[in-house]
C-alpha cells in the first residue's frame, strides 16, 4: 500500500511456506501491483510462484494416488516366468519412501483487499483477504513413477513397462485467503512490507493417466481424485 500519496505502486516479493500441505519448503518469488483506495484501504493484485517436491510416500498416499494398472501384473504373470515377474514387482519397493519422484510448481494469483492502521508516521499495520486462482504443473521422470508404484525399472524391457506413458494433470483451483502484515515507508517512494498469508483451497481435482503395451497387448488406466489445500506462508518485499 502507498504511504506517500501516490495511488499506484508496483513491487516484488519473496515467500516461504511456514505450515500446511508442503513436502519440502523452499523459497518462492513473485510480483504485485497495488492501488491505494483512500487513506486506509488498498487493493493488490499479486502473482507468486511456489515450489514443492513429491516423494514416493506423499504420492502413493494422496487421493490422486499414482499406481500402475493391475493389468501389468496380470500380463507379467501370464506371459513370463512367475519368479521373474514377482522379482520385477517386488524389487521396485526398494525405492525409499522419502525419494523425490516429482516436482510441483504452483502459481498463486491473488486479489486482496486490505485495510491499514497507522502506528506511526512511517509504520502501518494492515489486515485483509481475498480470492485467489491457482495453477499446478507437475514434472517427473516416468521411470521414477513406475518404480514408486512397485516395479523395478531394470525389468522394464522384460515386462514391457518401458512402453508405459504417464500423464499427471491437476486442474486450476480457486481459493480464498486472509493476511496480516506491516509496512514501513523508507522515503524516496520505497516501502518495505512483511506479511503472513493463509490460503484455503477447498477442492483440487487431479487425474493420472497410464497407457502402454505388452507384446501385442495394450492397456490404459486412469485415476481421478480430489484433495484440499490449507497452507500459510510468509511474504516480504518492496513496493515503489
Amino acid at each position: 500500500a502507498a504511504q506517500d500519496g501516490s495511488t499506484f505502486r508496483i513491487g516484488a516479493h519473496a515467500t516461504y511456506p511456514l505450515n500446511g500441505d508442503w513436502e519440502k519448503k523452499s523459497l518462492g518469488y513473485g510480483a504485485q501491483v497495488v492501488w491505494q483506495l483512500g487513506d486506509s484501504a488498498f487493493l493488490e493484485l499479486s502473482g507468486t510462484v511456489l515450489k514443492d517436491e513429491w516423494t514416493k510416500d506423499s504420492v502413493l498416499e494422496a487421493d490422486t494416488e499414482v499406481d500402475l494398472p493391475g493389468d501389468i501384473e496380470d500380463y507379467a504373470n501370464q506371459y513370463s516366468d512367475s519368479s521373474q515377474a514377482d522379482r520385477a514387482i517386488s524389487e521396485g519397493n526398494a525405492l525409499s519412501g522419502d525419494t523425490k519422484i516429482a516436482d510441483l510448481d504452483m502459481v498463486h494469483i491473488a486479489i486482496t483487499l486490505g485495510f491499514e492502521f497507522e502506528l506511526s508516521d512511517a509504520l502501518k499495520a494492515y489486515a485483509g483477504g481475498g480470492i485467489n486462482y491457482n495453477t499446478f504443473d507437475v514434472s517427473y521422470d516416468e521411470r521414477d513413477l513406475i518404480q514408486a508404484a512397485g516395479y523395478d525399472p531394470s525389468y522394464a524391457d522384460y515386462l514391457g513397462v518401458a512402453n508405459v506413458k504417464v500423464n499427471i494433470d491437476i486442474d486450476p483451483a480457486i481459493g480464498f485467503h486472509g493476511c496480516v502484515g506491516c509496512e514501513l515507508a523508507l522515503g524516496e517512494g520505497f516501502q518495505l512490507f512483511a506479511e503472513y498469508r493463509y490460503v484455503m483451497i477447498n477442492k483440487i481435482s487431479g487425474k493420472t493417466e497410464f497407457s502402454g503395451s505388452y507384446g501385442g497387448y495394450s492397456y490404459s488406466n486412469s485415476i481421478e481424485g480430489e484433495d484440499k489445500m490449507k497452507t500459510g506462508f510468509a511474504r516480504a518485499g518492496v513496493n515503489f
